[in-house]
C-alpha cells in the first residue's frame, strides 16, 4: 500500500516482489525484536524526513533493521541506511 512498514520482504526481489509486511503476528518472533521493529517504523513515519528504501530504484535512506537478543536480555539493534542518498550527519541528526 506504499506506507513504510518494518517486518519482513515478502518473496524474492528477483521475482518482481518489493512488499514488506508486519512480522506482529509471526509466533516465532521473539516480543523485544517486535517491540523494537515497532520503534523503528514509529520512528521512520513520524519524526524523520527520509523515505525508506527504494529497491528497484536504489532510492531512499532505511534499508534493513537487524535485531538480535540473547538469553540474558541482552538487545542487539543494527540499522543499515543509505548513506548516497542523505549525507551521515543528516541521518544522525534525524535520530
Amino acid at each position: 500500500d506504499g506506507k513504510p512498514e518494518v517486518g519482513f520482504r515478502y518473496g524474492k526481489f528477483i521475482e518482481g516482489f518489493k512488499g514488506v509486511g508486519c512480522a506482529d503476528q509471526c509466533p516465532n518472533i521473539p516480543e523485544v525484536a517486535l517491540q523494537v521493529a515497532r520503534c523503528v517504523k514509529e520512528f521512520i513515519v513520524g519524526h524523520q524526513p527520509f523515505e525508506c528504501w527504494g529497491m528497484d530504484k536504489h532510492t531512499g535512506v532505511w534499508r534493513q533493521l537487524l535485531v538480535r537478543h540473547g538469553r540474558k536480555g541482552d538487545v542487539m539493534a543494527v540499522v543499515q541506511y543509505s548513506s548516497n542518498n542523505a549525507p551521515k550527519e543528516e541521518v544522525l541528526g534525524a535520530a
